[in-house]
């Protein structure tokens, strides 16, 4: 019966309503699978990551392995930080053979953001691909790009980060010394100003 209220209350998107119903549901019976699914569901809609993941782990533990499952999963630890968890979720979803420009671009930003540029590098242009405009993601993928000395795409990627929205000293320095090593000496001077006038040393 709680159950039951909560999905009510859920499916018209009384989120916070719902939550007090699922947790008595699971007071009641502690395992019970639908109340486990239905309040992680509710904690992912409230953005209670934490929530969410304790949920959506337990309902691994009991078996489940939806290509969903682990795209939300991945999507909460990615909104905790936790990039390896994130990276394994949602390296499962891709596996499932679920293409999505959003678990695409959360990857190769954990991928990145551990330390692995070739396998990020590699997911981020998958999510450009899909029409991805995040100023982060061309951010991060001219970084790589800059780190492996591929000049010309990272001066693209860092362009198209600047266009978005990205005004920071790095981005400038790096897209500064990417025209530098491609001799355009012009676009070098005026990146070097640019970050200058943005405090660099």
């Amino acid at each position: 019966l709680y159950n039951n209220r909560g999905k009510a209350k859920f499916n018209l998107q009384d989120y916070q309503n719902a939550l007090p119903d699922f947790d008595k549901a699971l007071e009641l019976k502690n395992n019970y699978d639908k109340a486990i699914e239905n309040r992680a569901a509710t904690r992912f809609a409230l953005k209670d990551w934490k929530g969410a993941v304790e949920d959506f782990e337990k309902m691994v533990a009991a078996g489940k392995n939806e290509a969903e499952l682990f795209q939300k999963l991945g999507t909460a630890k990615f909104e905790l930080k936790d990039f390896k968890g994130a990276a394994e979720a949602l390296n499962k979803v891709t596996a499932k053979g679920l293409r999505d420009k959003m678990v695409f671009q959360m990857l190769g930003l954990s991928q990145i953001s551990l330390g692995d540029c070739a396998e990020g590098q590699k997911n981020l242009s998958a999510a450009i691909g899909m029409g991805s405009t995040e100023k982060d993601v061309f951010y991060q993928l001219g970084t790589c790009q800059f780190k492996n000395k591929e000049y010309t795409p990272a001066i693209e990627s860092l362009s198209r980060a600047i266009s978005a929205g990205v005004n920071e000293v790095n981005a400038f320095l790096m897209r500064g010394h990417a025209y530098f090593n491609t001799k355009n000496n012009d676009a070098a001077a005026k990146d070097y100003n640019s970050a200058l006038a943005l405090g660099a040393k």
